[in-house]
């Protein structure tokens, strides 16, 4: 459930970090990660 503190960013309790700068919901994370692979590869 998104609590009010999670919608306004004062909470990222439902958040998985995969890098510094990469924060994602734990739905969007293999998306994101199938999405790298190529760019990576690709020298992107």
């Amino acid at each position: 459930m998104i609590t009010p503190l999670m919608l306004t960013g004062r909470s990222t309790d439902h958040l998985v970090t995969l890098s510094e700068r990469h924060h994602l919901q734990f739905n969007a994370t293999k998306a994101f990660l199938a999405l790298q692979q190529p760019s990576g590869q690709s020298g992107i």
